[in-house]
């Protein structure tokens, strides 16, 4: 296995370990550490959960903060009670609440986007641009060449305060822009994800937008 890498990026925790596990999921999704430093990722301690979430974890585990930075300012963006949003992802599924999950977000955050720099840059030159669920996937495409957003989940574009499309996303929903949402092979049998993904198309097509 591969031995835990050491950070020292600006912006990040300095001098934290990345344990193997960690530098294997991100290899998994295609990103180096340097990238993920790069993007601001780092190791969290089990007595950090509770700051960056509101809540307790009831069972002990390793983890990993994915902040979302704004792409021109890199300042964080922040959660409706105005506290940097970041994911966590653990190293194994968590009882939270009801479920089991894998990913948590700051308690009554809200939704914000994920949106690389990279990615930013691109829509600004006018290219093509995806739309998928998971900031890894987004951060991973968008370091190979395919300029991507990442929502929180399939109704991660939604902004339940305003009722209408995630402030976020307003600079990418331009008239005449090319956007395509990308979603699990499994979509189309879902009639959650079918209904999101109709509310989506209502939301490019009223900003005349052509969503694929």
């Amino acid at each position: 296995t591969d031995s835990p890498a050491t950070m020292g990026q600006p912006g990040t925790r300095e001098g934290r370990v990345w344990p193997s596990w960690m530098v294997e999921d991100l290899k998994g999704s295609g990103i180096p550490v340097d990238a993920a430093e790069q993007a601001g990722f780092y190791p969290v301690d089990q007595s950090e959960l509770r700051d960056l979430l509101g809540f307790d974890i009831p069972e002990p585990v390793e983890a990993y903060a994915i902040p979302f930075l704004d792409p021109v300012t890199a300042e964080p963006m922040l959660t409706s009670a105005g506290h940097p949003f970041v994911r966590v992802k653990f190293e194994h599924p968590v009882q939270i609440g009801d479920s089991k999950a894998k990913y948590a977000s700051p308690k009554d955050s809200g939704n914000r986007a994920y949106i690389p720099k990279l990615a930013h840059e691109a829509a600004e030159r006018g290219e093509r641009l995806v739309i998928t669920e998971g900031e890894k996937k987004a951060l991973s495409a968008t370091l190979h060449g395919i300029p991507t957003i990442g929502l929180t989940g399939v109704w991660g574009f939604w902004d339940a305060a305003t009722d209408d499309l995630l402030a976020d996303l307003h600079p990418y929903f331009q008239a005449g822009r090319e956007l395509v949402f990308a979603l699990d092979s499994d979509a189309a049998s879902n009639h959650g994800i079918a209904h999101a993904v109709h509310r989506l198309n209502q939301c490019a097509a009223l900003r005349g937008v052509a969503l694929r």
